[in-house]
């Protein structure tokens, strides 16, 4: 796996983590663009290779993925929102 593919597939792992083990290739392309903007040039090169990837990750059972993550060393990271209270 090439430098390109792994950085993919972590973010497919990451995208079907929080969304109970079901990627989404859109998703995914969307937080390798924001995360990693200086592989915007090669986004005609990682839409296919997202979709690719993500049907792979989808494959796989939540216990798989999960042993997956932890073998990469990719870990989820819950969002806290902020309740505002009161009128806007």
């Amino acid at each position: 796996m090439d430098e390109l593919e792994e950085i993919v597939f972590k973010h497919a792992l990451l995208n079907a983590a929080k969304h109970k083990g079901s990627a989404n290739p859109g998703a995914v392309m969307g937080s390798i663009m924001s995360s990693e903007p200086e592989l915007r040039p090669r986004a005609k090169e990682i839409g296919p290779l997202s979709g690719k990837i993500v049907a792979q990750v989808n494959a796989l059972s939540p216990e798989e993925q999960k042993a997956k993550m932890e073998e990469l060393g990719v870990a989820v990271e819950e969002k806290k929102q902020k309740k505002e209270e009161g009128l806007p």
